[in-house]
């Protein structure tokens, strides 16, 4: 979850399953959805084929996060690190009960 940004997708190719706040969407080539900071959200492409998105994030600066990411040594990420790394970027990380 952001807390900082709002964040659109625009689906180019494939299909994207987006989870937000609690609803389920399948975006598909030229379908728009609107992410508002503060509600809980995951995607994945569920798809054989490659899904391609634009990501709108508004204001500025989560590309940071995702650059601090990119600098995490090479192997398995050590999920603690990764947190650590969201709380400065106002993310906020929540798993569904039992979840890793």
């Amino acid at each position: 979850m952001h807390t900082r940004e709002d964040e659109s997708f625009i689906c180019l190719a494939g299909r994207l399953d987006v989870s937000l706040g609690g609803q389920e969407y399948v975006i598909e080539p030229g379908d728009y959805l609107f992410l508002p900071r503060n509600v809980v959200h995951t995607f994945r492409n569920s798809a054989d084929v490659e899904a391609r998105v634009i990501s709108v994030v508004s204001p500025a600066g989560l590309e940071a996060y995702y650059q601090a990411l990119a600098e995490l040594p090479p192997g398995p990420k050590d999920i603690a690190t990764i947190q650590k790394i969201m709380v400065e970027f106002g993310i906020e990380l929540q798993l569904p009960p039992g979840g890793h």
